[in-house]
């Protein structure tokens, strides 16, 4: 397999990894604390840490500076903001493995929407169609399959965020990839893309005294959160999406139901694992194969003929 190809996939799983233990391991502190206290203290810390990496990287060469640059940057400001307080609010209302494997059928689909809109230069292959329309209607099936245990309005408002999150989520991604494509450092991209998630979160944060308490009470769990599950689980993303199209991208982190499912039954569990959910794990994990070696043989042929 090409070696870049190789590589943002690689790039993209571990990310899948990093992301499945952080939501499992934050999700019983959002039924109990405000969400946006962890938002703030974990991106605040990424922001600082990304911040720093850059103004050293930057003082070695000179600044490159790419065309819509500063509009690109505030549009992937926005959107970050908005897939990560839907994702810390779904996670308020539904289990990360129910969270995930809705994520697996709505994201791609959301990403081929907007790709489509954003990078109209961007050739959609068949296979970006197939594998989106069967993870939406694996997706679907399962949720048709487990409607009874998401019924509620708790479970309708946690789906709401998971559908709108699905659309910034697929918004951050092309927008990242917008940069990617013009050069722009991963440093550079990662320190200026949460202003305003830091903002926000600070504003519907608990006062002060709230906060500083979630922080001293959870303070080992925060660190690791902000460094395994924030800073080096969004490097390895934004590397993923540098090699490969936003449409695969989304593919391959949809087999984070997976992930996801074989974490939260490692060290939570308490549930046995149904059939359906077995049936839907090992067709997202097809359909991601089968999709990533589609890719690879594209992209053979695309060689073989220049």
């Amino acid at each position: 397999m090409h070696s870049h190809l190789l590589t943002g996939v690689l790039c993209l799983l571990g990310f899948s990894i990093l992301s499945a233990a952080r939501d499992i391991a934050l999700e019983g502190h959002f039924k109990v604390d405000n969400p946006y206290d962890y938002l703030f203290i974990v991106f605040g810390l990424a922001a600082i840490f990304y911040a720093a990496v850059n103004f050293f990287k930057s003082t070695s060469g000179a600044p490159r500076k790419a065309a819509k640059y500063t509009e690109n940057i505030i549009w992937l400001n926005l959107v970050t903001a908005g897939n990560w307080v839907g994702l810390f609010l779904a996670l308020k209302y539904l289990s990360p493995p129910s969270v995930a494997a809705l994520y697996a059928g709505t994201i791609p689909a959301a990403t081929l929407i907007v790709n489509r809109l954003l990078r109209s230069e961007s050739a959609l292959t068949k296979a970006d169609w197939i594998s989106t329309i069967l993870l939406l209607a694996c997706a679907t099936a399962w949720a048709f399959v487990n409607i009874s245990s998401l019924q509620g309005s708790q479970a309708a408002t946690g789906f709401a965020y998971v559908v709108l999150s699905s659309f910034t989520i697929a918004a951050t991604t092309v927008f990242s990839k917008r940069l990617a494509d013009s050069q722009i450092p991963t440093s550079k991209i990662m320190a200026h893309r949460f202003y305003i998630l830091v903002g926000i979160s600070y504003f519907m944060s608990s006062p002060s005294v709230e906060l500083l308490d979630v922080a001293v009470r959870n303070y080992q769990l925060l660190l690791i959160v902000a460094a395994a599950g924030t800073i080096l689980s969004l490097w390895l993303l934004q590397k993923g999406i540098e090699k490969c199209e936003p449409v695969l991208t989304e593919v391959v982190i949809a087999t984070s139901p997976v992930v996801s499912l074989a974490l939260y039954t490692l060290f939570v569990g308490g549930e046995t694992i149904k059939i359906d959910t077995i049936v839907m794990s090992v067709s997202v994990v097809s359909i991601a194969v089968f999709h990533t070696l589609f890719q690879y043989k594209n992209e053979s042929h695309r060689e073989i003929t220049q």
